[in-house]
Order: C-alpha cells, then sequence, then structure tokens
C-alpha cells in the first residue's frame, strides 16, 4: 500500500493526509515515515482510528520507538526520511461515531474483512444494517474528492470487493489500482 501511495499519489506542498482505518499497532500507518529513495521528501498528516483504546496505546508505542531509530533505519534501506510530524492516534468507531474531517489517502488493510464476519446490525444506523453494508459509505465519506481509498482483503476476490463498494454515490474503481496477488486482494478507489 505504501509503494502504491508513494507511486500514484502527486506531490504536494501540503502534508498529504492519510486516514488509516482499524490501525491496530500503526506499522502501516507508519511506514509513511520515510518514501524511496529515489523520490523527494513528502510530508504528511498521519492520523490512526480504531475502536480499542489499548491499540492506541500501542501504536504510540510502537511510533515512539520507530522514531528513535528512523534514521539510522533509512539510511540502512535507502529510504528518505519524510517530514512527518506525530501520528495522531484516535479511539473512535467508525461505523457509529460522526467524523467531519476528509482525507486525501484512506487506508484499510483488514479492516472491512474483520466487519463482514459480524451478523449484529448496527442499531443506530437508521436502516440497521449490517456492518459490511454500511461500513463503505461511512469510508466514502471521509475521502476528500479526488482522493483516494485503498482496501486489502485475504477474504474476497477482486471482483467481490468491486460489487461492494461500487455503489451509486459511492466512488469509482481506478482501473489502473488493482492489484491481485496470490491469495491477497488490493484494490483503489477514487471518490469524486
Amino acid at each position: 500500500m505504501r509503494a502504491w501511495a508513494h507511486k500514484h499519489l502527486p506531490s504536494s506542498p501540503t502534508p498529504i493526509r492519510v486516514l488509516e482505518c482499524g490501525s491496530g499497532n500503526g506499522t502501516l500507518l507508519l511506514s509513511f515515515l520515510t518514501s524511496p529513495e529515489d523520490s523527494d521528501p513528502q510530508s504528511f498528516h498521519l492520523t490512526g482510528i480504531d475502536y480499542s483504546p489499548q491499540a492506541s496505546v500501542l501504536a504510540r508505542g510502537v511510533e515512539a520507538s520507530r522514531r528513535e531509530t528512523l534514521k539510522e533505519d533509512a539510511e540502512a534501506e535507502d529510504l528518505v526520511v519524510n517530514p512527518v510530524p506525530s501520528a495522531e492516534w484516535r479511539v473512535g468507531d467508525l461505523l457509529r461515531d460522526e467524523i467531519n474531517e476528509q482525507w486525501d489517502l484512506v487506508l484499510d488493510k483488514g479492516t472491512f474483512d474483520a466487519l463482514c464476519l459480524s451478523d449484529e446490525p448496527v442499531l443506530e444506523d437508521q436502516e440497521q444494517r449490517l456492518p459490511s453494508l454500511l461500513y463503505p459509505e461511512r469510508i466514502a465519506r471521509l475521502v476528500v474528492d479526488g482522493g483516494f481509498f485503498l482496501i486489502t482483503s485475504c477474504n474476497f476476490t477482486e471482483e467481490e470487493i468491486k460489487r461492494r463498494w461500487t455503489r451509486d454515490n459511492l466512488g469509482e474503481q481506478g482501473p489502473t489500482h488493482s492489484l491481485m496477488r496470490n491469495t491477497l486482494t488490493a484494490i483503489g478507489f477514487t471518490f469524486q
């Protein structure tokens, strides 16, 4: 996901806003602290949201540890260190909380897969839909016009993900943003 983002996101004089849904320990989000050696440094505003308070605490610890050795690690791996302030680690429920912000890039690495396992409707939703039906709409609101949503799934094929995520007024699947590797599906959507 990080490699795709560095290849396809346009550089910006202002920080690119990145949100990871279900950020857990934060390692995916923290991969934006560096860029490939052949690229210019890019500033990012990193936000991780997870429903677990313990995940937020863990992510802060992982970030602190990662930053201690960031320059040495980047030199050893031929990476460029990006000017990124501390990440913001939030505790929140993407299905129930009103989040009135938008990001340039929204990432999902397994959260949708986990939500699809639930057969309990979201009672706070007027239609009391299942989490897997409500989640795409909630995510679409978080992406700026022209922004990107990248999703990785180990439970669904590319076609299944497309069917679940391409609905009226939800977004468009970008044909150049689709990857299929073994049993891992990663697809990018552009919201306009």
